[in-house]
């Protein structure tokens, strides 16, 4: 610890008031040691999963910032397909491929929503979280927000106003038309703040993220963020299942 403030002092900086010192990483549960010969090499890991995004998830969010974590390649591949596949990639793709099949892609006009509130709301939940250095909190908040989109999602269940658009003809298309249009557009403002709160975590997976929404990554956090108009794509999947059995092996 001393040596920090020698560095600071022989490049002519002041020494800090404070240290924000991380815990020991332990590996199933066993201290990590040459003698023990139980290390873990995260470039397989990453060339696994394609992107290091996997691992920085799961030692953001689920080892706390100032206390001692354990790693176990069972529980990465449970956060990759139950978290960050299940609750944001397949929320992502519901969405998406509904918009791509109602509206051509493009998202409709956001409405003033109770979820639109809470998203916005987003973002200052995850500010407060940086700036008392509990980075897994703010991945928390992210994915709790997450959690009531998809359940909201599933509450609306547009794919059924979707399907009358097309099946029924004694129907105010117009009406069921917006109210589709709505859900829809809400969700697309939500991924779209998720994507934003992401960049500082997960910068790869919240650049692709951005994309497939159709709107440019913000070069300031507090830049007005619109999605209304702009075209999505539901080419790509996010977290794909099959990069876990290649972790496996």
């Amino acid at each position: 610890m001393p040596y920090i403030g020698l560095r600071y002092c022989s490049a002519g900086l002041p020494v800090p008031s404070s240290i924000f010192v991380h815990g020991y990483v332990t590996l199933d549960g066993k201290k990590i040691g040459k003698s023990a010969g139980n290390g873990i090499d995260p470039e397989r890991l990453i060339d696994a999963y394609e992107t290091p995004d996997a691992l920085r998830y799961y030692l953001l969010r689920h080892i706390r910032s100032d206390d001692d974590g354990d790693f176990s390649e069972k529980r990465l591949e449970a956060a990759w397909t139950g978290e960050l596949g299940g609750q944001l990639g397949n929320l992502v793709n519901r969405v998406l491929t509904l918009l791509a099949t109602a509206f051509d892609g493009v998202t409709p006009e956001v409405p003033r929503s109770d979820l639109v509130r809470e998203a916005a709301r987003l973002p200052g939940k995850v500010q407060r979280a940086f700036d008392s250095y509990e980075l897994h909190v703010g991945l928390s908040e992210i994915f709790s927000y997450l959690a009531e989109a998809n359940k909201e999602f599933t509450r609306k269940a547009p794919w059924s106003d979707a399907k009358l658009l097309y099946a029924a003809k004694d129907i105010d298309h117009a009406m069921i038309s917006a109210r589709v249009g709505a859900t829809l557009a809400e969700q697309v403002y939500g991924l779209a703040v998720v994507a934003r709160c992401l960049l500082p975590f997960l910068p790869a997976s919240a650049e692709i993220l951005h994309n497939q929404l159709g709107i440019a990554v913000a070069r300031h956090y507090d830049e007005p963020l619109v999605v209304s108009g702009f075209k999505t794509s539901s080419a790509s999947v996010l977290f794909p299942r099959q990069r876990v059995f290649a972790a496996r092996s």
